[in-house]
């Protein structure tokens, strides 16, 4: 069965993660009321690694969404919006908690750099590809190889999730959060 994207190793990284990720965040706003510094300072460290991978991880699946795609009658997760959505939730809340929570400055710009690498791939990607355009028949196709334009949704999705960390991160550092 060929799925585009491929259920990879990145995405069934950040589905493992999902659970053990939660229960770190609510240990960690428990963890706030105990009076141990090591407690807290070692979920922080716990928390930004795993974040951090489920990062890379939902970004390259986020990339990969808006990719030109092959299309098989298959299930093609691709076009199937709940998945990308249901990746993106989760980045949204466990980065925003997290930022809430703790001041890492280097955390926060590596959530910069890469929700603007993902910005700029997707805004490359769209002009590249032009989705947008209405296409009949023949001429949906981009080659000969069958490559068809990614959903529209999945644009949005990226650039609404990049921005969202962008200007989160701005705003904090103008306001001192």
């Amino acid at each position: 069965m060929n799925l585009y994207p491929s259920i990879s190793s990145e995405l069934e990284l950040a589905v493992k993660l999902i659970i053990p990720l939660l229960v770190f965040h609510l240990i960690a706003f428990a963890a706030k009321k105990v009076e141990n510094k090591s407690i807290p300072s070692l979920l922080e460290i716990l928390l930004a690694l795993g974040i951090m991978v489920y990062n890379i991880a939902v970004g390259i699946f986020l990339f990969r969404c808006v990719r030109p795609i092959i299309s098989y009658w298959e299930l093609d997760l691709i076009k199937w919006y709940p998945v990308p959505l249901f990746f993106a939730f989760f980045l949204l809340v466990f980065n925003i908690l997290f930022l809430l929570r703790y001041r890492n400055k280097l955390y926060e710009n590596v959530l910069f750099v890469l929700s603007l690498g993902l910005l700029l791939f997707t805004l490359y990607e769209f002009v590249v590809t032009k989705p947008f355009k209405q296409q009949d028949g023949a001429d949906f196709l981009l080659d000969k190889t069958l490559l068809e334009h990614a959903p529209l949704l999945n644009f949005i999705i990226n650039i609404a999730v990049s921005l969202c960390f962008i200007l989160f991160i701005i705003f904090k550092r103008k306001s001192k959060l």
